[in-house]
């Protein structure tokens, strides 16, 4: 026989547990037999599930319409449930191989991709009450606004100019290829220019101060191309195109936020995370809406300028919490 089959016969004898101790010696002796004990023993695992033969032959049984037979028909046929669950099917002894080397195969991907997770992402988080000016790798700078967290691969950024944005940021972005923001709510797209995103409360908000900028929903559906001046809000609602405004940078950079009609819930969560602060309001006030503005250089007169129009006051109950009654 030659040498070749008499290696695979001791080895198809070994998997069978059928091997001689002197062969086993001579198997051992082979410089490839610890790899292949260890993929063996991985294998051990890729074993069918229980097989209950009653169950099946009463399948079986319904679907030929044998049930209605004779009952020595189906005393020849009856198979012990007990004795089929502890043999070993052939299929595993005549596929062995393949299931090593397919365990094998899929150690191998496992230990790529755990080497080779993909870019480092930075990720910059702006605390509540404290907003946060973000420098990238070529030149481009955001302004994240409190309560706001940035993410981008710095080591990819020549080949990827993109930035995850969770909240309200001004970007001032150097020219150069494609630099995108993505967003839980859509994504915008620009080549070099300045321009505001706002993701809070389901509601994606896009102006636009400098150049031209596109903006895609979640799904990547075109919502609009801005130019300077031009402001774009989607949500389930729909989507609103405006003339928003004629200013250089949005006015929340100094400190001022104003609302138009503004569910008052969501103005609420503003001045939240401006001040670093919660507030507790009469539910009835969840179906209003808030016409007006505050800013960020004193927290007493922005909650009276939210509370006021309402004719209502508020309390300071200590560690951050305020009650408007």
């Amino acid at each position: 026989m030659p040498e070749n089959d008499t290696h695979e016969t001791l080895l198809a004898r070994w998997l069978s547990g059928d091997l001689t101790t002197e062969e086993m010696k001579e198997l051992e002796a082979d410089p490839e037999f610890l790899a292949l004990d260890r993929i063996a023993q991985e294998s051990e695992q890729l074993m069918p599930p229980p097989f209950d033969a009653a169950a099946s032959w009463d399948v079986l049984a319904t679907r030929t319409g044998i049930a209605d037979g004779s009952a020595s028909s189906t005393a020849e046929m009856t198979v012990s449930s007990t004795e089929a669950t502890v043999i070993r099917p052939n299929f595993l002894r005549r596929n062995r191989w393949k299931l090593m080397a397919l365990a094998a195969t899929v150690t191998l991907l496992m230990v790529v991709l755990l080497r080779n997770p993909g870019p480092a992402m930075t990720r910059v988080l702006a605390k509540a009450g404290i907003p946060q000016m973000v420098k990238l790798p070529d030149g481009s700078r955001v302004h994240l606004s409190a309560g706001s967290a940035l993410e981008y691969a710095a080591a990819d950024w020549e080949n990827n100019r993109k930035v995850l944005l969770e909240g309200e940021a001004f970007f001032e972005v150097a020219k150069g290829e494609r630099f995108q923001v993505k967003t839980d709510l859509g994504s915008v797209e620009v080549l070099g220019t300045s321009f505001n995103v706002r993701a809070w409360d389901a509601q994606l908000s896009v102006t636009c101060y400098t150049g031209k900028v596109r903006v895609q929903d979640a799904k990547n559906n075109a919502l609009g191309l801005l130019t300077a001046g031009q402001r774009l809000s989607h949500s389930l609602k729909g989507t609103l195109h405006d003339n928003a405004t004629q200013a250089e940078k949005p006015a929340w950079l100094k400190g001022d936020f104003t609302f138009k009609k503004a569910p008052f819930p969501e103005v609420v969560a503003e001045l939240e995370r401006q001040f670093d602060i919660h507030i507790t309001f009469p539910k009835k006030l969840n179906s209003k809406t808030f016409t007006g503005g505050f800013t960020t250089e004193s927290l007493n007169t922005a909650l009276k300028a939210l509370a006021i129009p309402y004719g209502l006051a508020f309390k300071d109950k200590g560690n951050g919490k305020f009650r408007l009654y």
